[in-house]
């Protein structure tokens, strides 16, 4: 009600376009702020700078996820038998996802360089079976980013 005694009908209240040139302003700024932290790492890239954290796989690693992967076991099951050998997280268990990760780039280095149209592509499994498949790049294959096993 108003000072005459009149009710007031519709959305007048004030307070609401505060909050509502807040929620603006704070998603302008969240914006502004991922653009200059995108900046700067690809500044960092072009000066040799690597982003993340350190590699947690070394040559040995990687040998020893072959062999398991050829002997048919799950990503799950390759994470649980390996252990890092340096770093931070020197004696813990890498994820399924880096076990992955690091499977699948192995196998885009090793993938025959006289065949650029194939694409290797790895499967998330958690039950015995291969773990990437070789397609041709002209198939049309859309590729989705997956989450750790």
């Amino acid at each position: 009600m108003d000072q005459n005694g009149c009710l007031l009908k519709g959305s007048h209240d004030p307070s609401g376009i505060v909050f509502t040139v807040l929620a603006a302003m704070s998603g302008m700024e969240r914006e502004y702020i991922r653009d200059r932290t995108l900046e700067g790492q690809e500044s960092a890239r072009k000066r040799g700078k690597t982003i993340g954290g350190a590699g947690v796989t070394d040559d040995s690693v990687l040998s020893m996820a072959l062999h398991l992967r050829d002997q048919e076991m799950s990503l799950r099951d390759i994470a649980r038998r390996l252990v890092i050998t340096t770093g931070a997280k020197k004696g813990q268990h890498p994820s399924p996802a880096t076990v992955m990760r690091m499977l699948r780039e192995h196998d885009q280095l090793t993938a025959d360089p006289g065949h650029p149209e194939l694409l290797v592509l790895s499967l998330r499994r958690s039950s015995p079976g291969p773990t990437s498949l070789v397609v041709p790049r002209s198939c049309g294959v859309r590729i989705a980013p997956m989450g750790p096993g």
